[in-house]
């Protein structure tokens, strides 16, 4: 009887565990039915924002479709999040200016796993639309009026032009990553980043 009650004890355990563990969903799951509900946002950064305040708000999803997830600054603290990173984020469903978001309330609630940057000489023309994170040596510099700067990323005999939308403090010898979307222009591939937070030295 008493180990009929402990088994049985057990099992009522488990499933209140299971319950209670928040519905995996990706960014194309969400609707508004799920709005005040825990869910675990399973995606790839797509897009990110770092506040002057110190907030970092990522665009969680895929190509076609993402969910803002704000990552307050008291909850951010440490935690490094790079564009095209695999994140899940557990967090509550809510509606911010007619938008869905997950919004975690601990640090612990975002679990990061890093994309490696790919070399210079691994950007096809294939590549052109697509968002990709490369990794190179910094072998020439050209300011393009006041805010935005070209680079010319190096590796062995491969190039690869970079263009910042943005003033940047970069020198020629530096290793960088960067995140941003593959364009030809006037026939050569580059890659157009779009904000400083797409940018890691």
């Amino acid at each position: 009887m008493v180990l009929s009650c402990a088994v049985l004890g057990l099992v009522m355990l488990y499933l209140g565990l299971r319950l209670s563990e928040p519905r995996v969903v990706g960014a194309a799951d969400l609707t508004d039915r799920l709005v005040g509900n825990s869910v675990l946002l399973s995606g790839r950064v797509m897009d990110l924002y770092e506040h002057p305040d110190g907030h970092l708000f990522l665009r969680v999803g895929e190509e076609n479709r993402t969910v803002s997830v704000p990552l307050f600054s008291s909850l951010r603290k440490g935690m490094r999040v790079e564009m095209l990173d695999w994140v899940k984020v557990r967090g509550r469903v809510k509606e911010w200016r007619g938008e869905l978001e997950v919004v975690p309330g601990r640090p612990e609630d975002v679990r990061v796993r890093r994309e490696p940057p790919r070399r210079v000489g691994e950007i096809g023309a294939e590549e052109v639309g697509r968002l990709v994170k490369v990794e190179g040596e910094v072998k020439r510099i050209t300011r393009v009026g006041e805010n935005l700067t070209l680079l010319i990323l190096g590796e062995g005999e491969n190039v690869l032009r970079l263009f910042l939308t943005f003033p940047a403090q970069v020198r020629v010898g530096a290793r960088v990553v960067a995140a941003g979307r593959v364009q030809l222009y006037r026939g050569e591939l580059e890659v157009v980043v779009r904000r400083s937070s797409h940018l890691y030295l």
